[in-house]
């Protein structure tokens, strides 16, 4: 009697986790920093995606999905359709497509903004607020001017992870590209004429043990030219500059604010990895850290039991430095 009671107990319990991934699958894990951000991720395994018409995303379940796949690929379906009815969401896929790749995972970490003294800072979270799931404004969010005249908004950090579809010729295995991208909210100031935020911010990217970093590239955009007859693009030893690191991660130091009023609207550090395909779980990260005073940071790497890896940075001046990090979980 008591096996059959705890065998319709079991069975009960399983299928409210079931419904509970179906019913609520835009929960974002609840942040363990000292400031306010939500995480949001998609595994594209068992998702076929496709463009029609140029312009239109198309998500659909693979038909390699057993009906356990199905139900988690249901939940990551709905989660990418909401990552594509953002705009910038859109064009990441978008752009990844036109160039014949396979899309593996994306995620995205949103933290809010609020403009202090001539600056940017990232919103402290409230200890009063219990709900996990429930983003709040700090008190610093009402003293903020109206949102695109350097007041409120948000800086996105996300990584994307494709297959490209070669393979390495030496040591087999498959060609990763991983992107990490950071994104000012529109019309921001983060510094300039106006709003000095002397010193540069850093973008790092740190992959997996199994994988291979075999190239990498940067790439900054401006609302304005950087310099006379130059176009808004960043430019390599004026802009961007690559500095140290090793074989697990990859660190350039950028301008946010190069020529007054330039400012940074994004930049984008890709790295191409080789690696097996792999059905255990595999993590990529991505940093980015803004300063507003001249600072430089040190960088250690961890290594976790499950070597899912991850960076420890440390500025040299914490009062004046922020920093937002991503990641994306991966395993094919």
């Amino acid at each position: 009697m008591l096996k059959c009671i705890k065998k319709i107990f079991s069975g009960f319990l399983c299928s409210i986790i079931v419904i509970s991934s179906l019913i609520f699958p835009t929960f974002a894990a609840k942040s363990t920093n000292y400031y306010e951000e939500l995480h949001e991720e998609v595994n594209c395994k068992y998702l076929d995606i496709y463009v029609q018409n140029g312009k239109n995303i198309i998500v659909s379940i693979s038909s390699k999905a057993n009906f356990i796949n199905q139900i988690s690929a249901e939940n990551e379906k709905y989660k990418l359709e909401k990552f594509i009815s953002d705009p910038e969401g859109k064009d990441i896929i978008l752009n990844n497509i036109e160039q014949g790749e396979q899309f593996v995972a994306i995620s995205k970490t949103t933290a809010p903004l609020v403009f202090v003294d001539g600056h940017y800072e990232r919103v402290v979270a409230k200890e009063e607020s219990k709900n996990p799931f429930v983003m709040t404004a700090s008190a610093e969010s009402a003293k903020s001017p109206n949102p695109g005249k350097g007041g409120s908004g948000n800086f996105t950090l996300t990584t994307t992870v494709t297959k490209t579809g070669k393979k390495d010729s030496k040591k087999g295995g498959y060609e990763y590209k991983i992107v990490s991208k950071g994104t000012w909210p529109k019309n921001s100031s983060t510094g300039g004429k106006k709003y000095p935020a002397s010193g540069e911010d850093w973008m790092l990217q740190n992959v997996h043990s199994t994988l291979d970093i075999h190239t990498d590239y940067f790439s900054s955009y401006y609302n304005h030219k950087v310099a006379p007859g130059a176009s808004t693009v960043g430019r390599k030893g004026k802009e961007f500059w690559r500095e140290d690191c090793n074989d697990s991660y990859v660190k350039y130091k950028v301008k946010d604010d190069p020529a007054g009023t330039a400012q940074m609207t994004s930049c984008s550090l890709t790295t191409t990895c080789y690696g097996e395909a792999k059905t255990s779980t595999r993590k990529a990260y991505s940093y980015y850290v803004h300063t507003y005073t001249t600072a430089s940071i040190s960088v250690s790497v961890t290594v976790n039991s499950d070597k899912t890896g991850g960076l420890t940075l440390t500025p040299s001046k914490v009062e004046k430095t922020w920093q937002v990090s991503d990641y994306v979980t991966f395993n094919f």
